[in-house]
């Protein structure tokens, strides 16, 4: 009998609900005690409620199913440096089925960094809520944004907030925006009766249609060209991986991708083609195989087919390894070269030496160019040296 009991006890130990969870202990997402029942929570199949403080930070990606804050409107939920939090996913909103974002009572999102928050489904306010987008940091909610009576949205920042469906708010509602960030509604803004709109520092908000009696002149009634979801990095296997999606596109011709090492002198790496007009997500992707080590800064510039451009956020992907240079095509038709570097360092000489060691030509070069040869090269076997005070390479190199 009494080891029929033990049994019963160890088996209902080991049956705890993680179906639905409750963030206790303010500090880090990823600490199981900070949770009630003790263990991290994943999975779009478990819902959370939210009676504490909770922070994503670093690298750490949060997959979960709908979040509601039960702090009775004095949560504070921060998603810092490239932190993701995931609330559902695309196969289920796809079939219908939302993971929603509540804020019962208000209370204050923080996404700083390049920290994204995506949730697909809505984001339920009530009461007052603050946004905080610093940095590059983005709010991306697939469904509405509906606020409550008298709810109050601020919206801090120079990140983007892109909705996919519409902005919906009762009476006496009030939404203010400060710093150069932008609300994106690709469905239409509609505010109750005696709503206000203010806007300060650059800020922005568009959307498909605008409806608030006494703020028309805040809202911008237009069609983008493009509405931007995300746009994020990571590295793989030497090389920098860079993926965004598109809520909708119109009279879109093409991204045009460009890298730089300093975050100000950029250059295009490629032109990825667009989808003309539609109201459905498109997901691209680029892979750069020649990161430079250090810092390597990539941004997007969107041009439509009347050349209509718009230039959107930088990120920000650092890179670690040993110095290297390449060069183009190899064999060589004898013409020109391109030089590759994966490291960004002034004053470097390329001299090209025939199969017997003379010198033929030299070049000053400064980084990743094309060399062309004022006379070009005969055809058989050569040596191209690189040579810079931190660093020397020689590389055989076949004409044809």
């Amino acid at each position: 009998m009494v080891l029929r009991w033990v049994i019963g006890v160890i088996l209902a130990v080991s049956c705890v609900d993680l179906s639905a969870q409750t963030f206790k202990t303010t500090g880090n997402w990823t600490v199981n005690t900070n949770w009630n029942p003790a263990a991290v929570p994943s999975g779009t199949g478990t819902n959370v409620s939210l009676n504490a403080n909770p922070t994503i930070d670093g690298a750490t990606n949060v997959t979960i199913g709908s979040v509601t804050d039960i702090t009775g409107g004095n949560l504070v939920l921060t998603v810092t440096a490239s932190g993701v939090l995931n609330i559902g996913s695309s196969a289920l909103f796809s079939a219908s089925t939302k993971k929603n974002l509540t804020f019962l009572s208000g209370g204050t999102l923080s996404i700083t960094g390049s920290g994204i928050v995506e949730i697909w489904g809505d984001l339920n306010i009530g009461g007052s809520f603050q946004l905080n987008l610093g940095g590059s940091g983005q709010l991306i909610v697939h469904g509405n944004v509906v606020m409550a009576n008298n709810g109050q949205l601020t919206v801090n920042g120079a990140g983007k907030f892109t909705i996919g469906g519409n902005l919906q708010a009762g009476t006496g509602t009030q939404i203010q925006q400060s710093g150069s960030g932008k609300i994106a509604v690709t469905g239409s803004l509609s505010l109750g009766s005696g709503s206000s709109i203010q806007e300060s520092g650059g800020s922005t908000i568009t959307a498909a249609s605008c409806t608030c009696s006494g703020c028309q002149a805040q809202c911008t009634s237009a069609g983008l060209p493009v509405t931007l979801l995300f746009f994020k990095s990571q590295l793989n296997n030497g090389a920098v991986e860079l993926k965004w999606a598109t809520a909708s596109e119109l009279n879109f011709n093409y991204f045009d991708l460009q890298r730089s090492t300093d975050g100000k002198d950029f250059y295009s790496l490629g032109k990825i083609s667009g989808h003309g007009t539609t109201n459905q997500r498109n997901d691209y992707q680029f892979t750069d195989n020649l990161p430079v080590i250090g810092k390597n800064y990539y941004r997007l510039t969107s041009v439509d087919f009347d050349n209509y451009q718009e230039t959107f956020f930088i990120i920000l992907q650092e890179y670690a390894a040993e110095k290297q240079f390449e060069i183009s095509p190899n064999p060589s038709d004898g013409t020109s070269l391109t030089l590759n570097f994966n490291f960004d360092e002034p004053n470097g000489t390329l001299a090209i030496f025939d199969n017997v060691g003379y010198s033929v030509c030299s070049f000053e070069v400064n980084g990743t160019q094309t060399v062309n040869f004022a006379n070009p090269l005969k055809s058989g076997i050569y040596l191209a040296k690189y040579t810079s005070p931190s660093f020397t390479k020689t590389i055989r190199l076949l004409v044809r």
